[in-house]
């Protein structure tokens, strides 16, 4: 949850970013917010935004308008799912922007700032004039829920073995049988719950169809942080 306030001339930035020596190589999922631009909307992107000879990548690109015509300086949840071939971001768990052009493939970092070089993106600000980026919390949620099969959409038999011991034998169709919530259920902070479970493995000797609940969770980050430039 974030929002952005102060003078024109800055850019907030919100991105995964894997660098390269090769400008037109840099993988990078965009969430930009202008002080200097319309207070409704939001700019994301697949970067590069341009060629190698400088011109706009108009499909890399989408401008768009906050759910409602929500001003950026409230405070708003901004997120950003990043799948095989499909960059999709939302606000306030609306839909804003989905772009297939470009979409990063490789493991990257996320970066957070607030910048600007008095150029014509960012805007000139005046001296002594000041813009914030100010963050409430994040959560960083690696998720494999979807049509993205993994090793469980294969079926298996007594004779598989997992990191906790002897897999269950399962039967029926192939797919995830583990749902895990992020924001249903949760007790603990930081620490995702188990909706469904149908994967565990089985109590030593056991030969019959699935029981129990074990299961390996993803990690859940939750942090907060607060920018500004001067």
């Amino acid at each position: 949850m974030a929002r952005v306030i102060g003078s024109p001339g800055a850019c907030a930035g919100m991105f995964t970013y894997l660098a390269n020596d090769d400008p037109q190589k840099v993988q990078e999922g965009d969430i930009e917010i202008l002080t200097n631009g319309p207070r409704n909307m939001v700019q994301y992107t697949n970067q590069p935004s341009t060629d190698r000879n400088g011109d706009i990548l108009d499909e890399a690109t989408v401008n768009g308008t906050n759910p409602g015509g929500r001003d950026w300086s409230e405070w708003n949840v901004y997120r950003y799912d990043w799948m095989p071939g499909k960059s999709s971001w939302y606000v306030n768990g609306q839909s804003v922007a989905n772009i297939k052009f470009q979409t990063p493939k490789d493991p990257a970092g996320l970066m957070i700032n607030m910048w600007s070089d008095g150029g014509s993106w960012t805007g000139n600000m005046t001296t002594f004039d000041q813009a914030y980026l100010q963050i409430q919390w994040m959560e960083l949620v690696y998720n494999t829920s979807g049509p993205y099969e993994g090793n469980g959409a294969k079926k298996r038999n007594v004779d598989d073995f997992g990191l906790a011991g002897p897999l269950v034998k399962r039967k029926g169709s192939k797919g995830c049988k583990v749902v895990c919530g992020v924001d249903e259920q949760v007790t603990k902070t930081g620490t995702p719950s188990v909706l469904i479970n149908n994967t565990s493995p089985a109590p030593l000797g056991w030969k019959g169809e699935g029981m129990g609940a074990m299961v390996l969770l993803p990690l859940l980050l939750v942090g907060g942080a607060v920018f500004g430039c001067l």
